[in-house]
């Protein structure tokens, strides 16, 4: 599929998902800022012509796992809930929908629903 294809697309049947733009993921070391900064970019564009944003964030929830999941985790493992890594390293657009995927744990997903 060439470019021209893809901008005869309709908006409104459009999403665009951003995974994972948290701290843990995109700051220091793991050295995507310019990545996440393009994609929020990318992000806002397709919204401002119609398109459904959607961002996911995983969390690591240590009360949540159980005796067998906590071992191979540790309380302050990435984007533990509460901490700095998890949070948004870009902030969600303002009409976006944000889902949460809990780390480890099997059948727990959270839709957090529009910003």
């Amino acid at each position: 599929m060439d470019l021209s294809e893809v901008t005869r697309l309709e908006p409104e049947r459009v999403a665009v998902v951003l995974v994972d733009l948290q701290n843990d993921f995109c700051r220091g070391q793991a050295g995507n800022t310019a990545t996440a900064e393009r994609a929020q970019r990318f992000a806002a564009e397709a919204m401002a012509l119609g398109a459904e944003v959607i961002y996911t964030r995983q969390v690591l929830d240590w009360d949540g796992l159980t005796p067998r999941q906590r071992h191979w985790e540790t309380p302050s493992g990435l984007c533990a809930a509460g901490s700095t890594g998890a949070e948004f390293f870009v902030e969600p657009l303002l009409g976006a929908t944000v889902v949460t995927k809990y780390r480890l744990i099997y059948g727990r997903v959270s839709s957090g629903g529009s910003t």
